[in-house]
C-alpha cells in the first residue's frame, strides 16, 4: 500500500500549523495525516468497488499488525512509535477506516 511520501509543504495548508510543533510531534502528526491521507486515496481513488474494498482491508491489515508490533514497512513502524509515543486510541484510526469504507457504498438519502 503506497503512503504518500515526500514534503507536505505542496500537498496541503497543513504544512504551516506544522512548524509550530516540536519536532517529535510534528513527525507524529505527519504520520497521522499520512494515515488519513492514505485511507482516504484508497477509498477515492481508481478501480472498482471491488477493488478498492480489497485494497481497504489490506490496509486495514497493516494497519492491525502495526497495532500489534509487526509493521510490515518503514511507514507502519514508524506510525506505530507514533501511536505508542504520543498514547493514541486506535478507536478514531479505526473509525476513519470505517468512514472511507463507507464511501465505496450506494448513498441512500432519507426522503
Amino acid at each position: 500500500m503506497p503512503i504518500p511520501q515526500g514534503s507536505l509543504e505542496r500537498k496541503t495548508s497543513f504544512f504551516l500549523p506544522l512548524l509550530l510543533l516540536d519536532a517529535p510531534r510534528r513527525k507524529g502528526l505527519e504520520l497521522l495525516y499520512r494515515f488519513c491521507w492514505a485511507a482516504d486515496d484508497l477509498a477515492d481513488g481508481p478501480g472498482s468497488p471491488a477493488e478498492k474494498h480489497r485494497r481497504l482491508k489490506d490496509f486495514q491489515r497493516e494497519f492491525a499488525a502495526c497495532l500489534k508490533g509487526r509493521p510490515t514497512d518503514g511507514f507502519w513502524r514508524d506510525f506505530g512509535a507514533a501511536v505508542t509515543t504520543f498514547r493514541l486510541s486506535p478507536e478514531p484510526l479505526k473509525a476513519v477506516l470505517k468512514g472511507v469504507t463507507r464511501d465505496l457504498g450506494p448513498i441512500r438519502f432519507k426522503r
